[in-house]
């Protein structure tokens, strides 16, 4: 009997183990490499990004994570970005 009750948790905890898990992988999220956003490696010899591209990379990144936000903090004194 006691083999019963032990044969029982075990497969209990099993299947716990593997519902957690399951649900773990489905909330995994796909952060995009900045290289499938820029089209180039960084560090890449003589290749640069540009400001748009560098904002275009993090809007990537915020929509592709929850934990990311972006937002303006302030403006430049002569208008700019």
């Amino acid at each position: 009997m006691l083999r019963d009750g032990l044969r029982f948790a075990r497969i209990v905890t099993l299947i716990a183990l593997l519902l957690s898990f399951g649900l773990g992988m489905s909330f995994a999220q796909k952060v995009p490499a900045p290289q499938e956003v820029l089209g180039f490696p960084p560090g890449a010899d003589y290749r640069l990004a540009t400001y748009e591209q560098a904002v275009e990379y993090f809007k990537a990144l915020e929509k592709s994570t929850r934990s990311s936000n972006c937002s303006r903090w302030a403006r430049a004194k002569g208008g700019g970005r």
